[in-house]
């Protein structure tokens, strides 16, 4: 009698346990309409993730690739429309210090024809230079970079942002 109790505590106590560990789980997977940062795999990612936790916006390290990582080879950063641009601008202005090839900052909508509703909320840090160059986007200078530190409002940011495409035009 005793171990049958024992028995059914132990089950319900088990599946208490796993409810309540799936319903945190949620934390550890954004949402599609949280901000989120995306790191390439680079020996100093792991510093830089800890300044985005600080931040509160989740960050993930993607997988090392096959060939070894270089800052010439990953100098674009992709952001969506929809990052909240004052952690934009700082992150942004702070990864130069951990990515220091970055040269390339463009929106993911005009990355590709059809982006996906996520990557309106995602930060993407060391992509390839080539999705850089294809999207016709023209190098950041430091002046750049310094100018995010000045970032008041989403529309001056999304215009520094659309200065920096070959063919941009106003309101693009």
């Amino acid at each position: 009698m005793y171990q049958k109790k024992l028995k059914k505590t132990t089950v319900l106590l088990s599946i208490i346990f796993i409810q309540l560990s799936f319903s945190n789980c949620r934390s550890f997977f954004p949402s599609d309409e949280s901000p989120n940062v995306s790191l390439t795999y680079q020996q100093d990612a792991y510093k830089y993730s800890i300044l985005v936790q600080d931040e509160k916006i989740p960050v993930r390290i993607l997988k090392p690739e096959p060939l070894p990582y270089t800052d010439n080879a990953h100098a674009t950063v992709w952001i969506g429309r929809n990052f909240p641009y004052e952690k934009g601008a700082e992150l942004i202005f702070f990864a130069k210090n951990y990515y220091k090839g970055i040269k390339y900052i463009g929106f993911f909508e005009r990355k590709t024809k059809f982006p996906k509703e996520k990557e309106n909320y995602q930060l993407r840090i060391g992509a390839a230079t080539e999705e850089g160059l294809k999207a016709d986007l023209k190098p950041w200078s430091a002046g750049d970079f310094e100018a995010l530190k000045n970032i008041k409002s989403n529309q001056e940011f999304q215009e520094l942002i659309l200065s920096h495409y070959k063919n941009s035009k106003p309101g693009n």
